[in-house]
């Protein structure tokens, strides 16, 4: 059996003061790393903003007004509780919190244990079809989020009666890659890849050094897959990114004790 190589594309991250940054342990990457060769190769670092942009500083400190408040990434999350830590003494209690996916929902835990997301998929339309958000006229919604990407949520919302107020945490940025890191992904010759955006998949089909007909993606959703489609590129879509099915769906050995 071929031995599986998988290529793994997870974000720099910094900070825009230049502050050093701890990073989190990235559940999938490390239960790959126990089950098969793995390299992660970021197309894209993400800038942290180390505190509310000025305009926005009331959204942090009217949090307590909002009726839901939608958490869209895991880096969100972590940067919404580090400004709460910044402007709050105390936490408010009770606040309305949604995620995006369950990892987005465990990094807010520290804010609350109850924390509505839905249990059928991670994108957009998943949450949308949740029954807290059939009827939001004239509700305050705060949305959580980075620049950019999809504006599926906020017009939604909108459109279904929602005053919607966006916080943006951070920006993505390109990342230009040197010949010897690029000559080492070719060296790799990736067996599968793993693409969880849409601008990852984009930045990837990019790159002339990814041999696109030797490898199988797996993406979160069949509107992530079009360009993959269009290429007429191997995919598998799966709406479950827990280490444990993304390890069953690769047909890889469990770490031992996982």
């Amino acid at each position: 059996m071929q031995p599986k190589r998988i290529l793994l594309s997870r974000p720099l991250v910094e900070r825009d003061d230049g502050q050093p940054i701890q990073q989190p342990e990235d559940p999938l990457l490390t239960s790959l790393q126990h089950s098969a060769d793995v390299m992660n190769f970021p197309m894209q670092s993400l800038l942290l903003y180390s505190a509310p942009l000025p305009a926005q500083r009331k959204f942090i400190t009217d949090i307590h007004c909002y009726d839901n408040i939608i958490v869209t990434s895991k880096a969100a999350a972590r940067q919404l509780v580090d400004y709460l830590d910044q402007y709050w003494p105390q936490v408010p209690v009770g606040l309305p919190l949604m995620a995006l996916g369950s990892g987005t929902a465990e990094a807010l835990r520290t804010l609350s244990q109850r924390i509505l997301l839905p249990q059928a998929g991670h994108s957009s339309e998943h949450l949308l079809a949740l029954a807290a958000l059939q009827n939001v006229m004239h509700r305050r919604i705060l949305l959580v989020k980075g620049q950019g990407g999809r504006t599926t949520l906020a017009e939604t919302l909108v459109a279904r009666g929602a005053k919607v107020d966006t916080l943006l945490c951070y920006e993505r940025r390109s990342l230009e890659h040197s010949a010897n890191e690029l000559e080492q992904l070719t060296r790799f010759a990736p067996t599968h890849v793993v693409a969880l955006s849409l601008e990852t998949l984009q930045a990837l089909l990019q790159l002339k050094q990814l041999k696109l007909t030797q490898a199988l993606f797996l993406v979160p959703s069949e509107r992530v897959a079009e360009p993959l489609r269009d290429a007429h590129v191997k995919y598998k879509v799966t709406d479950d990114l827990r280490p444990a099915n993304m390890i069953k769906l690769l047909g890889l050995e469990p770490a031992a004790g996982t």
